[in-house]
């Protein structure tokens, strides 16, 4: 599952022994800060996981469909940080945006989503189990 998962979001790769060379850079340079990759209307959130006591990393795929079709696939990468409450200087380092482009991101979801505020968005977004 997790392979045709990658080579949905990374293309085929030449030996499947190793990551593909974005997710190897990203887990050598800054593992403590979530992966997020948009592609199309699909979204891909990679965490590192540390569970186990001889110090072996696992991580974390997350799928995400653009669960609503008013929100752009960034517009729904956003909301969904957000939910699970990072701020907009959070969310901008995670996805590699600056912090007011984000806001910009919000201020058109709210928008869309007919709420006022990011928490009212954020709570939409909690409401729906496709996207969280």
């Amino acid at each position: 599952m997790a392979v045709r998962c990658l080579k949905k979001f990374f293309g085929p790769r030449p030996n499947n022994l190793f990551l593909p060379e974005a997710l190897a850079q990203w887990a050598q340079d800054r593992p403590e800060i979530p992966f997020c990759l948009v592609k199309e209307d699909r979204m891909l959130f990679v965490t590192w996981l540390d569970r186990s006591r001889k110090g072996a990393r696992f991580f974390l795929l997350e799928e995400h469909t653009n669960w609503e079709k008013c929100l752009t696939a960034r517009e729904a990468a956003v909301i969904l940080w957000a939910a699970r409450g990072k701020t907009n200087q959070d969310i901008a380092e995670i996805m590699g945006l600056k912090e007011a482009t984000v806001k910009t991101y919000m201020f058109g979801i709210c928008q869309k989503l007919g709420v006022e505020n990011r928490t009212a968005a954020a709570s939409y977004a909690e409401a729906l189990p496709s996207l969280l």
